[in-house]
């Protein structure tokens, strides 16, 4: 019998977060996070998650910034991140840049498509 794959959700509105379990939780192990710092302590401690999608705006520690921490962690430098944002623009209303080694999908998600990537990246 195959283990699932186990994918790490951020995002700190709990919503958010069931909408992505109820499209994922029969393919996928999922685990979830309201915080950045929450996500790291998750994420850089075995067992690692496979993949995160990772939402962009969230109080006390965005999505960019869990970003750059992960890859200053020595088993986080190549673990696939998908940003997934309902934003493209920072508080000051400047287009975000993001990562080339990430992927983005915009809210509200489509599962399909949210299905793909995550193969795309882990199968």
């Amino acid at each position: 019998m195959q283990t699932k794959k186990k994918i790490l959700i951020v995002d700190d509105t709990p919503e958010n977060i069931h909408i992505l379990v109820n499209i994922l939780k029969n393919d996928y192990t999922i685990i979830a996070a309201t915080s950045g710092k929450k996500a790291l302590e998750i994420a850089t401690k075995p067992p690692h998650p496979d993949i995160i999608l990772l939402d962009v705006i969230m109080p006390g520690m965005s999505g960019l910034e869990v970003y750059k921490e992960l890859r200053e962690h020595t088993s986080c430098k190549s673990l696939p991140i998908i940003f997934v944002t309902a934003q493209n623009e920072d508080e000051n209303g400047k287009n975000i840049t993001f990562p080339e080694d990430t992927t983005l999908i915009q809210k509200p998600v489509e599962p399909e498509l949210l299905k793909k990537e995550i193969d795309q990246h882990i199968s």
